[in-house]
């Protein structure tokens, strides 16, 4: 069994055992404070248990990250112990609902009953509390993973810049790539940013528009960047696809609800851009969208 599959094993039965423990308390809708408490603690373990499997389900760990996955599991371990400590109490539990339901019966018996004695109650409590500390210290773990999760772009980052130089991309529109990649500010390098404005071309979407990179497109897409962004020298992204005749991208950018009609750039619109530059199945697909054979151009 790989770290991830254990750690997962072990949260699931967390879950699995305070949540029966929060349905027998909660059952007996006790008033009594030490029962009141028990479940008030319960419920709480009960919330951490699901944020840690949200957290770690969400997460993508990277082949490099072994090392803190190690640190989480060696966290998530330590409650082991407790857990099963609880585990343990619940079987007795479910004996003493077999075996005593005519005591249940009776409110005054009630506190004689294995559940609700004192010693029992203080059992647990010492348990929840031993599994609250060593969850709050995998759960701080992965939140501050969280805060730094540029490592959790590090592959698409890596990939797109693999592609640039792979395409032995123009140095105008490398650099442009790198605006976005790095945010360069003076000589800083920042957390990557989709939008970055900058270069000849204004943006990344605008320059893998412009060279026809679909792959690095589909990239940009899947991190959410703005397909009506302005700026650089055609204007807009549907403006560069069209003047380099670059049908799939077009398509690419359609999808994602381009506006064919935005105006700017060096040809004035898209439709222009294909016009001028003799793409004519570009120019069938922009009137097709409704692009506006009217509008005035740029030239």
């Amino acid at each position: 069994m790989d770290v991830a599959a254990s750690i997962a094993g072990i949260v699931s039965l967390g879950i699995q055992v305070t949540q029966s423990l929060v349905d027998y308390y909660t059952a007996y809708n006790s008033r009594e404070a030490d029962v009141a408490y028990t479940a008030k603690k319960l419920n709480r373990l009960l919330d951490m248990l699901k944020n840690l499997c949200s957290l770690f389900g969400d997460r993508k760990f990277l082949p490099d990250e072994q090392d803190l996955l190690k640190t989480i599991e060696s966290a998530i371990q330590d409650c082991k112990e407790c857990i099963d400590e609880l585990q343990s109490q619940w079987r007795k539990f479910k004996d003493n609902s077999t075996s005593g339901i005519r005591a249940k019966a009776r409110t005054a018996a009630r506190k004689l009953e294995y559940p609700f004695r004192r010693s029992t109650l203080e059992a647990l409590d010492e348990a929840v509390n031993e599994i609250a500390f060593h969850l709050s210290l995998a759960l701080q773990i992965l939140q501050q993973d969280t805060i730094d999760r540029v490592q959790n772009d590090t592959e698409e980052i890596k990939t797109m810049l693999e592609l640039v130089r792979a395409n032995q991309i123009s140095s105008d529109i490398h650099e442009t790539y790198e605006r976005m990649l790095f945010n360069i500010s003076g000589e800083s390098k920042e957390g990557a940013d989709v939008n970055a404005q900058g270069g000849r071309y204004g943006n990344a979407l605008q320059a893998a528009s412009a060279g026809g990179h679909e792959k690095i497109l589909q990239l940009l897409l899947g991190k959410g960047v703005d397909v009506n962004t302005q700026g650089g020298f055609y204007g807009n992204a549907l403006q560069a696809a069209s003047a380099g005749g670059h049908e799939k991208i077009l398509q690419l950018l359609l999808g994602k609800g381009v506006d064919v009609n935005t105006q700017g750039g060096f040809y004035g619109n898209a439709l222009q851009a294909a016009s001028v530059e003799g793409h004519e199945k570009i120019v069938q697909l922009l009137l097709g969208k409704g692009a506006d054979a009217k509008a005035r151009s740029g030239l």
